[in-house]
């Protein structure tokens, strides 16, 4: 990871999981954009609101597509 400021401890989740099915990691200040191995990608917000919602969403989307390695 790089980039400025630090995920919400809930997105930490998100970044951890996604590190272990494989996907890459890109960090904007406040958005983070997860890339997967054969292309795929999508942005979440690093400090969300609701960020009990915006994880499971992202877990789910991370299932969706995932690449263990």
């Amino acid at each position: 990871m790089s980039g400025s400021g630090a995920a919400h401890k809930e997105m930490r989740v998100v970044l951890k999981e996604a590190k272990r099915l494989g996907w890459y990691i890109d960090r904007y200040s406040k958005h983070i954009q997860l890339k997967h191995p054969d292309g795929f990608h999508f942005t979440v917000c690093g400090t969300p609101k609701d960020a009990t919602a915006c994880r499971k969403k992202a877990l789910r989307d991370l299932a969706k597509f995932s690449y263990t390695t």
